[in-house]
Order: structure tokens, then C-alpha cells, then sequence
């Protein structure tokens, strides 16, 4: 489903730039390799920062299979996804097993581990 998506994520993963949004049809995600600071370690990580879905694919799910499958295919030990603004996307994160970042304040930042 993600065919487009995911070949850019990809690229992205196996070359030398730090972040980069991904445009296709169906949304627009800015990503970043960073490092966080979580659960008494410093992490890297594969950072979703922005997700934007196209008014055609919203309601869908998109954002949350596109965030679900970027998890699966980087090499880091964490996926960070920073400052959740939509209610629907905080309350499937929260029931897709991600964890809230302790002492956050919103708009909340999650994450989960590939451990």
C-alpha cells in the first residue's frame, strides 16, 4: 500500500541526509535521524515530526500504517514521534502500544522501542 512511501524512507534511511519530508499523493511526512535521551540512555532514533494527510486519504488510517511500517524497517533503537496535535492520532498511539515521553506536557511527544 505504502509502495511510494516507503521506497522514499528508504532512500532516505540508506543515504547521508538528516531529514527530509516525503511527498506523495496520499500525505507528506518530515522525518529526521536523531538522538533522544530516553529511559536512562541516549537513543538514536528514526523522528517523525510532521504528518500531514491528504484530505482524499484522511479517516483512512494512512498516518498510522505509514508510522507502524516506518518502525518496522529502520535500523535505530527507537522511533520518536514528536508533538502529537490531532486527538485521533494521540488515542491510536496510545492504543498502538506507544509509549508517552514521562514529564511531557502537550502537545506529547511518544515513542517505541525496536528492543
Amino acid at each position: 500500500m505504502f509502495m511510494e512511501e516507503i521506497t522514499k524512507l528508504k532512500e532516505f534511511l540508506n543515504g547521508k541526509l538528516r531529514n527530509v519530508w516525503i511527498t506523495t499523493k496520499r500525505l507528506s511526512v518530515y522525518v529526521r535521524k536523531g538522538h533522544h535521551y530516553i529511559n536512562g540512555k541516549m537513543n538514536d532514533t528514526l523522528d517523525i515530526a510532521n504528518i500531514s494527510v491528504n484530505k482524499k486519504y484522511m479517516g483512512k488510517g494512512i498516518g498510522m500504517k505509514f508510522v507502524n511500517e516506518a518502525h518496522e524497517i529502520h535500523q535505530y533503537s527507537l522511533t520518536y514521534i514528536e508533538n502529537v496535535l490531532n486527538p485521533s492520532f494521540d488515542e491510536k498511539l496510545r492504543k498502538g502500544g506507544w509509549t508517552i515521553i514521562t514529564g511531557n506536557i502537550e502537545p506529547f511527544c511518544y515513542f517505541k522501542s525496536k528492543i
